[in-house]
C-alpha cells in the first residue's frame, strides 16, 4: 500500500510517516522544505528505501500534478499540512490559501488521480473562539454540536472539512476528518506542558493565565487514530473528535507537572479569562477502536523525555 502525507516536516507529519512506514507501507511525503525533516531520527527497524521526500507546495497546481504522474498510485492521502493559528491577524488570506485552497487541490488530486481515501487532520478550533474562551452550547463537545468559527482559522478548516464532505458526495472520495484536541508529546519542544516542564526541571514559577479547561491529547493518539482511519471504512464522510476525552485546568496540568518532577516551583494564578471546555471522543472509540492515554501518564511521558534530554 502507498500513503502520501502532506506536510510531513510538522510535528504529527515526522512521526506519522515513521509509522506508516513502520507497518510496511511505501510512503511518499509532500513538504515545502525537507531539509527540517530529520532522516536520522529514523530507527534502524525503519526501511527508509520505502519512504520517498518530494518538495512540493500544495498551491502549486502544475507541479503536484507533475509530481502525481511520477509515483505511481497512491491509496491514501493524509493530509496535514496547512496554516496554523496565529495571532497576528495582518494577513488574513493566508489561512483560506493553505487550508482551503490547499484542501481542494489535494481532493482535485485525489478525483484526477483515482486516489480512494484522504484523512484530513481538523480542529477542535471550529466549534469556535469568543475572545480566546471557548464558549461551547453543551459539555462534553460530540460532533453534532453547532460550528461557530471565530477567526480566520477556524473558518478555513470549516470550509476545508465542508470541501471533503462535497467530493465525498460526488466523487466517492472516502473522507475522514479528524478534529484534534491541543497535542501535545515528548518531542514538541513547546507550548505550555513543555514550558511547564522546564520550568519545573528548574523550580522556577510557573504562571497560569485564567481558569480554563481544556482536553489535552498525547500525539501517539493521534498517530493511532490517523492509522485507525487507514484501516477502517465508511459509506459516508465521517467525522472524530481526537482528544483524551478528560476536561483539565490548566491550574490542574502545572500542579500535577510540579508534583510529577518533585519540583519546588510555585504557580501564580490569574483566574481571568474563563472558559471551560472537553470533547466527547466516544463516536472515535466506537468506530475507530480509539483509545487514548490519560493525561497524567502523558505528562510522565513528556516530563522523563525532557529530563534525559537534559542529563
Amino acid at each position: 500500500m502507498h500513503a502520501l502525507v502532506t506536510g510531513n516536516t510538522g510535528f504529527i507529519g515526522t512521526q506519522l510517516c515513521k509509522d506508516l512506514l513502520k507497518k510496511g507501507l511505501e510512503v511518499t511525503a509532500l513538504s515545502r522544505n525537507q531539509e527540517n525533516f530529520n532522516l536520522a531520527s529514523l530507527s534502524k527497524d525503519i526501511d527508509t528505501k520505502k519512504l520517498h521526500l518530494v518538495n512540493c507546495d500544495i498551491l502549486n497546481e502544475t507541479e503536484l500534478h507533475e509530481i502525481f504522474n511520477k509515483i505511481g498510485t497512491v491509496n491514501c492521502i493524509f493530509h496535514l499540512a496547512g496554516q496554523t493559528y496565529r495571532k497576528d491577524l495582518s494577513n488574513p488570506k493566508i489561512y483560506f490559501q493553505n487550508n482551503f485552497v490547499g484542501t481542494l487541490n489535494i481532493l482535485e488530486i485525489c478525483r484526477n488521480f483515482d486516489v480512494k481515501k484522504l484523512v484530513f487532520s481538523s480542529s477542535m478550533a471550529v466549534y469556535g473562539l469568543s475572545i480566546n474562551q471557548y464558549a461551547p452550547q453543551y459539555l462534553p463537545v460530540d460532533e453534532k454540536h453547532p460550528i461557530k468559527p471565530y477567526d480566520f482559522y477556524d473558518a478555513s478548516k470549516y470550509h476545508a472539512e465542508e470541501l471533503c464532505n462535497f467530493y465525498q458526495t460526488r466523487y466517492g472520495i472516502e473522507s475522514i476528518v479528524l478534529r484534534y484536541s491541543r497535542v501535545y508529546g515528548p518531542t514538541m519542544g513547546k507550548g505550555l506542558i513543555f514550558q511547564a516542564i522546564k520550568k519545573a526541571i528548574s523550580n522556577e514559577q510557573i504562571e497560569v493565565m485564567g481558569d480554563v479547561s481544556t482536553d489535552f491529547v498525547l500525539v501517539d493518539d493521534v498517530l493511532q487514530a490517523n492509522i485507525s482511519s487507514l484501516e477502517k471504512n465508511f459509506q459516508k464522510m465521517e467525522i472524530f473528535n481526537i482528544g483524551s476525552g478528560e476536561e483539565k485546568s490548566l491550574h490542574w496540568i502545572c500542579s500535577t507537572i510540579i508534583d510529577l518532577c518533585h519540583s519546588s516551583s510555585k504557580i501564580i494564578f490569574h483566574q481571568e479569562p474563563k472558559s471551560k471546555f472537553s470533547l466527547d471522543i466516544s463516536k472515535a472509540g466506537k468506530m475507530l477502536d480509539y483509545n487514548p492515554t490519560k493525561t497524567k501518564e502523558g505528562l510522565i511521558e513528556c516530563i522523563n523525555y525532557i529530563k534525559n534530554s537534559i542529563t
